[in-house]
């Protein structure tokens, strides 16, 4: 059987001054990324370190702390990014957390994706056709296009209006909060394709017979 490597890490800098590692830090993320770097320059994959906090709830601090270093990993061209859902120090895993991170990954991934340049992207066709003052959003491009923007479930962009009149004021820790549990209550995963199982069990007792027959534990 074929073997794999990951280069992995998920290192930071102690906080001298309270004895913690400090997760929440940049140097967490700027550590990672350039773990990143070197496992490229190995041309190996890699698994960093990024997206966790030093919060204890999932509040402004652990948004701040894991959207940057989650940021620096994803921009360092990392291949794994552990960290989402993690606070205090990677003590806690917080289910509310992990949702909203789930959020800002994506948004990460469409920020990284770049701004695409082509003519159909860039509709300068359109932009004639219509003119000054005409209406874009009723477009047949609008449409066709539409569902490449990114669009928020759990982070808010309504008027301030709006989302005191249908969300009540509900914080987006309220709002993670309910969904985190409606998952766990409700959710029902796809179940895996016929013979999957059989053939996991296969692969695992093959590879537990090449190491036994190799003398490794």
């Amino acid at each position: 059987m074929s073997s794999a490597s990951i280069y992995a890490s998920t290192s930071s800098i102690l906080d001298l001054k309270l004895g913690t590692a400090a997760v929440g830090a940049p140097e967490y993320g700027m550590i990672n990324a350039a773990i990143a770097k070197l496992a490229q320059y190995y041309h190996l994959p890699c698994w960093i370190g990024a997206g966790a906090s030093d919060s204890k709830v999932p509040d402004i601090q652990s948004g701040y702390e894991s959207t940057l270093s989650a940021t620096l990993g994803a921009l360092s061209g990392a291949n794994f990014l552990f960290g989402c859902g993690v606070l205090e120090q990677g003590l806690t895993m917080d289910y509310a957390k992990l949702l909203m991170d789930a959020e800002m990954i994506r948004m990460i991934q469409t920020a990284t994706g770049g701004v695409p340049v082509s003519d159909e992207a860039l509709a300068v066709d359109v932009i004639h056709e219509v003119g000054p003052g005409g209406s874009y959003i009723a477009h047949q491009h609008t449409y066709q296009h539409m569902r490449e923007q990114s669009r928020a479930k759990l982070f808010d962009r309504r008027s301030r209006e709006d989302w005191l009149t249908a969300a009540k004021g509900e914080s987006i820790q309220e709002k993670a909060y309910a969904a985190a549990i409606d998952i766990l209550q409700n959710h029902r995963p796809f179940p895996l394709p016929e013979g999957a199982a059989e053939d996991m069990v296969k692969i695992t007792t093959e590879f537990e017979k090449e190491i036994a027959a190799n003398g490794k534990v």
